[in-house]
């Protein structure tokens, strides 16, 4: 797609003779051959394309789901296998990843809701494996025979969802931080009882007594020490277990628009990227262009930014209000909830304020530069180089709204470490209030950005392909900062 030309008779677009051009036509999806990035001779190309990029990170959306024994978890499962069609969907059972009891050991006596009687380790090698789009076959635990049995696997498919259940699916750490969606099913601890004397009596053929025994010496013990401290983990608490058909409703409807989503959001729900409209398209198509003017690069790149800006805005709370027009008559309309307040990341950031000026006119706005600190390489560890060289931000931050202006981030480095500032016992922002502006992005950015502040909000115009040898964005804009101040 290539900018129109006033040779081609389609007048100067940005004095708004935009009519005289079929737009249609004139923004056709074309091959990215068409555009040449500024610098794009000079980079090479990721060696792995955005597209199988993402996929690695995002794969497919995991479920956890936990509770105290017989609260109904396996029903819960089903009805969300149900609802999404099972064909979708493949149920990972925690039961089948018992360790076994050795031959001198009594099954009556032993204590199977411990942490320890499971192998977590089989478990995490199962999933990452799924991770990657792999089958895999699970041999199945026999509680009769109390062992693993070889001969009777769950054949596990590659499948969009996985639901992980048990009482423990919770527990460990490298499990847990696998899940995208963590419920606990709450149930009556009575109805909860009841159901195992059901369930073990007939399934695995235990006396009542045998049951009461292991239940209060147990089960109760185990769920009280290791099972009710993981709710804390959970991002829905599901009441009343499987008759809850509302929330299991709502909870069937999220995970199916998840689905839908191909790229990093089916991830990270706080990752917002505008619509890809024909404007949008047709903005990015003109500014990335490695042979547009600095002027096309400054009128254009500021209309995107004004659009995301706008994006960004709507993110914000709102409160009822009615104001008296100048006929006398009364409209009710909105108004922000609270201040607001930006901070452009120097020296790109600056670019966007006079486009947050022209759509909030009184807001403050502060800077912050981020460079490199004087620590040998050899004692660096990680991001630790990078230091706020230089700051000047707003009286009152940590009551205010906070946009952070930054249009182009490749790994996220440098916005990490303006987020850590302000986020800090200094600054004292709250991360739900801090809102990132940017035109692109790199997968790299969201992961690093929304995967370590999952309340921030990163709004965002399109996330590229990924990052070159030189770690810059991918086909990208150049260099953004030099382009738009024609310093390059």
């Amino acid at each position: 797609m290539v900018a129109p030309s006033d040779a081609d008779g389609d007048g100067d677009l940005r004095n708004g003779n935009f009519s005289s051009v079929d737009s249609a036509s004139l923004l056709q999806p074309l091959t990215p051959r068409h555009v040449f990035t500024s610098g794009c001779q000079h980079h090479t190309p990721p060696v792995s394309s955005s597209y199988s990029a993402q996929n690695a990170v995002v794969g497919p959306f995991i479920i956890g789901v936990t509770g105290a024994s017989a609260s109904g978890k396996t029903t819960v499962c089903e009805k969300i296998i149900d609802g999404l069609g099972d064909q979708r969907c493949v149920l990972v059972s925690l039961d089948w990843f018992y360790h076994g009891i050795p031959d001198e050991v009594d099954p009556r006596t032993y204590n199977f809701d411990h942490p320890n009687a499971f192998d977590f380790d089989a478990l995490y090698d199962t999933l990452r494996s799924m991770q990657h789009k792999k089958p895999v076959s699970v041999p199945m635990y026999d509680f009769t025979r109390h062992c693993r049995v070889e001969d009777n696997c769950a054949e596990l498919d590659v499948a969009d969802v996985i639901i992980v259940e048990g009482i423990l699916s919770f527990y460990d750490p490298r499990i847990r931080d696998m899940m995208h969606m963590k419920i606990f099913v709450d149930e009556d601890a009575d109805i909860c009882l009841s159901r195992r004397i059901i369930r073990d009596a007939q399934a695995r053929a235990r006396s009542i007594e045998s049951i009461l025994k292991q239940y209060t010496t147990f089960v109760k013990p185990a769920f009280e020490r290791f099972i009710l401290p993981t709710k804390r983990h959970s991002d829905i608490v599901l009441p009343r277990g499987a008759e809850n058909l509302v929330a299991i409703d709502l909870i069937i409807k999220h995970i199916a628009l998840k689905i839908e989503q191909t790229d990093l959001r089916k991830v990270y729900s706080n990752l917002i990227v505008m619509a890809d409209s024909y404007q949008c398209r047709g903005l990015h198509t003109i500014f990335r262009n490695a042979d547009a003017s600095r002027d096309d690069i400054v009128f254009y790149s500021n209309r995107l930014m004004r659009l995301v800006i706008e994006e960004g805005l709507g993110l914000l709370p709102f409160q009822r209000k009615s104001i008296t027009t100048p006929s006398g008559g009364r409209f009710h309309g909105v108004g922000f909830v609270a201040g607001l307040a930006g901070v452009s990341l120097m020296p790109s950031g600056e670019a966007m304020e006079n486009s947050l000026r022209a759509v909030c006119n009184t807001v403050r706005i502060g800077k912050m530069l981020i460079g490199r600190s004087n620590v040998e390489p050899h004692d660096r560890q990680g991001d630790e180089e990078l230091v706020v060289e230089y700051e000047y931000l707003p009286t009152g931050l940590e009551e205010r709204y906070v946009l952070l202006l930054a249009p182009v981030l490749n790994d996220g480095a440098k916005c990490e470490t303006a987020l850590k500032r302000l986020t800090g016992a200094e600054v004292r922002c709250r991360e739900d209030r801090i809102v990132v502006l940017s035109l692109i992005v790199a997968p790299e950015a969201v992961s690093r950005i929304c995967g370590r502040f999952a309340k921030v909000r990163l709004v965002v115009s399109a996330v590229d392909e990924g990052l070159d040898k030189e770690g810059n964005v991918f086909p990208g804009a150049g260099d953004f900062s030099r382009r738009y101040y024609g310093t390059e």
